[in-house]
Formats: structure tokens, sequence, C-alpha cells
């Protein structure tokens, strides 16, 4: 009796938004030859939106100029709806400007018309294989570090949500209060709630004072934590905030974790306007579960503290928004490892 033959995966599908027919019949048979993928075509940047929503690309090109939505509508639509997924942006513009503007709305490269044959089948093999590792890989191990319970909630809640829909492991460790403040327990056990609502594990401690040796601690608890959780992708507080227990663990941690590969920085609750995010992570529904998430934080006259109110974090959301393309997003510093991985990649904002 003779073996059944192992089954063949299916072929990567890629979506092909192209309005110049010619041009999308010669992509398409340049990709589809010996069954390397399959292409859906879409001719207008209405469509093109619709199916970058629905998913289930292994990689996304578009050409920018379209009819209906432009190409970066199309890419900005895909980035929000799936961030994972690569795209190739297509266009007959040498603009550098032009090809930036891409950029910031999510391609991963960018290739000038006419496309040359063997270099179009090499970047779309290493975006698709890049995708297929990812998935592979099972997820990242992603740790967060925040001085002061409600700053992760500020700043990064959305950026963990989504870790957590992709299958990602999320850890986080939480130090003291905020200046020693008498309400740091209850804020401690609001970290403890919105992690646990989260999916994340967390760990707390009490922060010593940094004199007199306390830094030698602070340095033991990020040493641990990296140990113990091994992250592919951490956030630290930014070098922006005003507070030194930030600077502190900021500081810290790049010389813990000076073997890592990607770090990110998020502004907390007091980062000021020398923040200078490179990155914008795009929130979707998650913006309504980071508003949920911080509603576990109370003040003792009842009610969030100010930088956790509802409106505030809206307003914080858009405002980051508008560098991205997308209606609400979360803002990152990238400090190593983070160009052409997270998000969008749109340069120094200042």
């Amino acid at each position: 009796m003779s073996e059944s033959p192992e089954p063949v995966p299916p072929a990567p599908r890629i979506l092909l938004v192209e309005d110049e027919l010619d041009q999308a019949h010669l992509l398409r048979f340049l990709l589809e030859a010996d069954g390397r993928y399959r292409v859906t075509h879409a001719q207008d940047g209405v469509r093109g939106m619709e199916l970058a929503q629905a998913g289930g690309w292994a990689l996304v090109i578009t050409d920018i100029n379209l009819p209906g939505q432009d190409g970066l509508r199309v890419m900005a639509s895909s980035r929000e709806h799936h961030p994972e997924t690569p795209i190739l942006a297509t266009t007959a513009y040498t603009d550098p400007g032009y090809h930036e503007r891409a950029r910031s709305h999510g391609a991963h490269e960018v290739l000038i018309k006419p496309l040359d044959r063997d270099v179009l089948l090499e970047v779309v093999a290493s975006l698709v294989e890049r995708e297929a590792v990812r998935e592979e890989d099972g997820g990242h191990q992603v740790l967060a570090f925040s001085a002061r319970p409600g700053d992760v909630e500020v700043g990064l809640a959305g950026c963990l949500l989504r870790h957590r829909e992709r299958g990602d492991r999320v850890a986080l460790l939480v130090l003291g209060g905020h200046g020693g403040q008498e309400d740091a327990t209850p804020h401690r056990e609001a970290a403890k709630t919105t992690a646990r609502e989260m999916g994340a594990r967390i760990f707390t401690a009490k922060l010593p004072p940094l004199d007199d040796g306390g830094e030698s601690e602070v340095a033991r608890l990020i040493q641990g934590a990296i140990d113990e959780f091994a992250p592919t992708v951490s956030y630290v507080p930014s070098l922006a905030d005003e507070t030194r227990t930030c600077r502190v663990i900021h500081d810290l941690f790049l010389t813990a974790g000076e073997a890592l590969d990607r770090i990110f920085a998020f502004p907390g609750a007091t980062a000021t306007p020398s923040f200078r995010p490179r990155v914008f992570v795009p929130l979707g529904p998650f913006l309504e579960a980071k508003i949920e998430l911080a509603r576990h934080y109370r003040t003792r006259q009842g009610r969030p503290p100010p930088y956790l109110e509802p409106d505030f974090l809206r307003a914080q959301a858009i405002y980051w928004g508008r560098y991205a393309g997308f209606g609400a997003a979360e803002a990152l510093e990238v400090l190593k490892g983070g160009d052409g991985w997270v998000e969008s990649d749109r340069g120094d904002t200042g």
C-alpha cells in the first residue's frame, strides 16, 4: 500500500489594489506563476479598503494613486484592522517625500514603476516570509515597565491589548505609587485588576528610595524581570517624563536590557512636550477598552485621576492619531529595533 502524499499547504494570499488593468494582469501573472501565491485584485481604492479590512492576507500590494480612495487610505485601513499584515506600495512618483508619506501610512516597502520583475519577487518573498515566521513563532514575549500605577493605562494600554489579541504574552512590572502618596496601595490594586482583565501577568513592588542604594534595588528588580520573562518586545517610560523615577527606570532598563532586540518608550501621566514619538499604534476598538481599564483607578473623591479621565484619554488618542492617518492611536519612541516592525514609522513629530 502506497503512502498518501503530504498535503500541500495553500499558497499565501495577496491582495493587489491596482487600477491599471494591464499592470494588474502582469503583476498577477508574475505572482501566481508556479502556484507561488494566490492573488485577489481590486481595481479601486474603495474595494481595496473593504478587502483590506476583511483581512486574511499574507501581503497587501497597493498603488498609491487610485480612484475612489487613494492608496494611502487603503494602507491606513489595513494597518488599523490588521496591523501585522505587511504592505508593499507602488508608485510612478520618484519624489522621496511621496514615499515617506507611504511609509507613514504603514508601507513596509515602496517600489517605483515600472517594476523590475526580479526586485518585485524578491521584495514580495521577503515580506511574505516575515509574516509567516511571525505566525510560526507563536507570538512575542512582551514586558512593560511602569514607575507608577496608571502610567501604562495612560500611554500603553491599547498597544498591550493589541498584543494580547494577536496571542502575545504580556507581563507588567509596576513600581511604587505617585511620589509616595498615601493612596499608592489602592492604585497598585487597580493596576492588578487592569492587568487581570487585560490577560497579563503583573509584578508589583514598593519603590525603594532612590538615594542610599535604592537604585541598586530597582536595577535588581528590572534584571530579575528580564531574566524571568525573556522579553522579545519591551516598553519603558520615556525620558520625556518629568519625574526622576521614570528617568531612573529608563536608564537602568537600557543597561540591563542591552542584549534585547526591540525596546520602545511610552508617555506616562507626567510626560512633557519633549516626548518625540516615531511610531503610532492604531487603537480602533481598543480605545474604549482602554478607557474601561482606567475606570478602576479612583481618587479619595471617588473620581478617576485627571490623567485617566475618559475625555482626556480620548483627546490624547485623537491627537496622536492625526500623525498616522488613523482615527485614534498611541505613540511610542523607538529606542532599539523598531524600524520596519511596528505599525508605522513617521519620523520626528517636532
